[in-house]
């Protein structure tokens, strides 16, 4: 008998065809792998607060000085006041339909847009900016030294209020000039202004008198397709986004460095439309993420900033049997509860995401493993599969009466038809740790697994070895 660990533990590569993969994974779906290379189950949400609309939550925003969030859902603003999740709308002017939302926090108000006019939120009253010189076609919109700025679209101006006044408005603006381009995003970090364009991003920052100044070096040659894709990563003190290269990149320094070399292929070339990309950055289970959605495609990634893995996130739909888009259309954390909320892109609900919910509010959550084709070192010897033996690790305390399944399938030789679904009974040996096992698995060159779970229960999966025989040369 000889025993093969098999590296479920590496990443997921979707740069080449599944078939030439031979140790990445071909799939990572609601899964990620922790430090001591468990591969965990993504965790599951649960109704949070309703907005009783039937639309899309286009945009949260955490409100620290209010402590609450509020929320944006088919053109109406919400705020949500405490951590039982009491909702209610605050009346006003309306924002644009279907857009992303940007929000700039002055303290004692909130501004924000979404490629309309700036609308100022109070925690009673929705107002639209009334002065005749602010911007009227702003995306984005940010917060310096007490400036309230944002971009006009089809333009490579950014426009700024007057100084602690951020309702009136005189008519300055300064323009990206250093490579002449479109302004599509702006945001501010680190007392500097970063300005996104279609091809390249710039800075400026403020000498409290111009007030506005290009940054001496501050050019860097890379824009975007996807102006909503650019976004803060408080882990890595750095911008990520999707250039015009269709590449996920983080900034390093002044250069933009690829971090998407594993799922480039992907996106470059299944994926028909990238210019409606959302990126978010989230915290889940203590581990930064940058998360990607394409709306269009109904795809969603998640970077793992930690690993610098890639993971893939979906909605399972027992009717097609298949992954739909996941539900997230916008991601939240609001401190003060300790919650980490998500907006449905569809039903104008919110929901809180939790490491002990394992279920997508009621509805399956299933977390999927697809191996790369294991060969075990030659393609030219026959092999013959007498076992597989599974170890999987409680992740929290349940009730003693569970009894989950983890189920397997295999295809070999590159085939592209699986076997049938066989269930692994899981036994239990301790508190907190299970083991499985399946015999007389038949022969292959060449063999790629399938694991996947769909049991509301609190499992991460150690370790898979096969007790592998390979034919005499």
């Amino acid at each position: 008998m000889t025993l093969v660990k098999l590296p479920i533990h590496e990443g997921m590569a979707k740069a080449t065809d599944e078939v030439g993969l031979t140790n990445l994974n071909a799939e990572l779906i609601n899964v990620f792998v922790d430090d001591l290379l468990n591969v965990n189950r993504w965790p599951g949400y649960e109704e949070f607060a309703a907005t009783g609309e039937a639309a899309g939550i286009d945009g949260m925003f955490w409100w620290e000085n209010q402590s609450r969030v509020i929320v944006v859902c088919n053109q109406k603003t919400f705020q949500i006041t405490d951590a039982n999740g009491t909702i209610a709308e605050i009346t006003g002017d309306t924002f644009e339909a279907g857009n992303r939302v940007k929000f700039a926090d002055f303290g004692s108000a909130l501004y924000a847009a979404n490629r309309g006019k700036i609308n100022a939120i109070s925690t009673s009253a929705v107002t639209q900016m009334a002065d005749a010189d602010a911007p009227t076609s702003v995306s984005h919109t940010a917060v310096i030294s007490r400036y309230l700025i944002g971009n006009e679209l089809s333009s490579g101006n950014f426009h700024w209020a007057d100084v602690n006044a951020p309702t009136s408005w005189s008519g300055y603006y300064a323009e990206a000039e250093a490579n002449p381009d479109n302004l599509v995003a702006l945001d501010v970090q680190n007392k500097e202004v970063a300005l996104l364009g279609k091809k390249t991003l710039e800075f400026f920052t403020t000498d409290e008198s111009s007030p506005f100044i290009s940054l001496y070096q501050g050019t860097v040659q890379a824009g975007t397709v996807a102006p909503y894709s650019f976004v803060w990563c408080d882990a890595v003190n750095s911008y990520v986004w999707l250039d015009q290269k269709r590449r996920v990149v983080r900034l390093d320094g002044r250069q933009a460095v690829p971090i998407s070399i594993t799922v480039n292929k992907y996106i470059q070339e299944e994926l028909s439309t990238v210019s409606d990309a959302i990126g978010d950055y989230a915290e889940i289970s203590g581990r930064p993420f940058y998360i990607i959605t394409f709306p269009v495609a109904g795809k969603t990634l998640a970077y793992d900033f930690f690993s610098e893995r890639w993971y893939t996130l979906g909605s399972w739909n027992t009717g097609t049997a298949s992954y739909d888009r996941y539900r997230a259309n916008c991601w939240c954390l609001a401190p003060d509860w300790n919650y980490t909320l998500i907006g449905d892109y569809a039903n104008g609900k919110i929901y809180k995401i939790s490491t002990s919910i394992y279920d997508e509010n009621g509805s399956i959550l299933r977390s999927l493993l697809r191996t790369a084709h294991y060969n075990h070192g030659t393609e030219r010897l026959r092999k013959t599969s007498n076992g597989i033996y599974v170890r999987l690790k409680r992740t929290s305390s349940v009730s003693d009466d569970e009894t989950p399944d983890l189920m397997v399938r295999y295809r070999d030789d590159g085939n592209t038809t699986w076997n049938s679904d066989f269930s692994l009974p899981l036994h239990a040996v301790s508190n907190t740790e299970f083991v499985a096992h399946a015999t007389r698995l038949g022969s292959y060159f060449s063999r790629q697994w399938e694991f996947y779970m769909t049991d509301s229960y609190p499992l991460c999966l150690v370790s898979v070895e096969e007790d592998v025989e390979i034919e005499s040369a």
